[in-house]
């Protein structure tokens, strides 16, 4: 059974006492993000389309959180950087604990229509740690229209109580073009804004879990 429990090793640890979230500076430079939004074209033609209205009742974590958007598998270019030690490494330091990628590839995830969102909900079992790069995004810069939205000091509490009050103590990050935001996914509860009409908005998403072996 899913618990609000924060894991010691993760409780202790510099995202934790940041609120659950940071911007990972100096990790997807130029070079990255041209070959991954490259790698994310290509495998367009392979991507899903997800569109759920139904209401979730999960309280803790997973479940089946409203969404829209369309999703595909990533390839070989993310892939690589997914399974690299210094990103593990990397993110070891920031998360305070041993950490493994959850699968052999993460996923793109493109909000391509007007609304496409993921309503609130925290990451399945095995998504401890959420790592998610920005591609492109073609909206106006000064709009949250996409924006990742945080809610740091519901780390432990119910989801029922944000989606009846949105907007407690909401925090919403918009990421540019190249940033990278690293968050405790299983654990702090997070959405995506609806996208505005021609934002075309991408992102790389990769799940780490937690090293218990």
């Amino acid at each position: 059974m899913a618990s609000y429990a924060i894991p010691a090793a993760l409780f202790d640890s510099p995202l934790r006492r940041r609120g659950g979230w940071q911007l990972l500076e100096g990790w997807a430079s130029p070079e990255i993000c041209r070959a991954l939004r490259a790698e994310a074209e290509a495998m367009y033609a392979r991507a899903e389309r997800t569109d759920s209205t139904a209401p979730d009742r999960e309280e803790v974590r997973g479940g089946d959180p409203p969404r829209a958007f369309t999703s595909a598998v990533a390839g070989e270019r993310q892939e690589a950087l997914y399974q690299s030690q210094e990103l593990r490494q990397r993110l070891e330091q920031e998360g305070g604990a041993p950490l493994r990628p959850s699968a052999l590839r993460g996923t793109y995830t493109y909000y391509e229509q007007p609304g496409d969102h993921l309503a609130v909900h925290r990451d399945i079992q095995g998504c401890d740690i959420t790592v998610v790069t920005c591609l492109r995004d073609e909206a106006d810069p000064t709009s949250d229209r996409g924006a990742v939205c945080l809610w740091p000091g519901h780390l432990e509490g119910a989801l029922s109580e944000l989606r009846m009050a949105p907007d407690l103590g909401a925090v919403r990050v918009r990421l540019a073009v190249g940033e990278t935001l690293l968050l405790l996914g299983g654990f702090l509860p997070h959405a995506v804004q609806p996208v505005a009409p021609g934002q075309d908005l991408l992102r790389s998403i990769l799940c780490y879990q937690l090293e218990t072996d």
